[in-house]
């Protein structure tokens, strides 16, 4: 899977080096990386990138890994994930590993959230703006992709950066602040 300079592999390849993921984990969740993000994604050692993985993986969402084309170096990490009403719901009993499963659960999705990270020395080139715009034509061509369901991602308010990805990617901030977490703005696609 490809946009116009990136490659995306999904999480659940079996080709994936482990080794090479664990080090980008490192990369990109550094103390200045992870700045806007919760202190949970601040990441030292290899035992806690192998941890955070581990947590991605386990989640309802996917994670592509992000190449820039040309080359094998892993600049970043774009995905997707249930709103926290829908993986609530799938914590009461609906949770099932199949891919199958998976995707009829997909399917009664009220909102998706789009997540994106990428390493520091690729910040300001544009690969998040055009990591989520292959996201959003990825979930719109999925057969569990209904068009009434929004998609949205969070932002902290200093984040310009994150802002302006969002933006030019058609999102629309909402009024009203995330009601997880007060210090995040949400920002709705049109």
């Amino acid at each position: 899977m490809e946009s116009k300079r990136l490659l995306f592999q999904y999480q659940r390849e079996e080709r994936l080096d482990e080794a090479e993921v664990e080090h980008l984990v490192l990369r990109l969740c550094t103390k200045e990386g992870t700045q806007y993000y919760p202190p949970s994604f601040f990441v030292e050692t290899p035992e806690g990138a192998k941890e955070f993985l581990r947590d991605r993986w386990e989640e309802e969402g996917d994670t592509f890994f992000v190449t820039r084309g040309g080359t094998s170096d892993r600049i970043g990490m774009v995905g997707i994930l249930p709103s926290s009403e829908d993986e609530e719901r799938e914590a009461a009993g609906e949770n099932g590993k199949s891919e199958s499963e998976r995707k009829e659960r997909r399917k009664r999705w009220r909102a998706i959230e789009i997540a994106y990270m990428f390493v520091k020395e690729e910040w300001g080139k544009g690969y998040a703006t055009e990591a989520v715009g292959w996201m959003i034509d990825f979930i719109r061509s999925q057969d569990w992709y209904n068009k009434d369901v929004a998609i949205f991602a969070n932002t902290h308010p200093d984040n310009a950066a994150s802002h302006n990805v969002l933006i030019n990617n058609g999102f629309v901030k909402n009024d009203e602040p995330s009601s997880s977490e007060k210090h995040k703005y949400v920002y709705i696609k049109n």
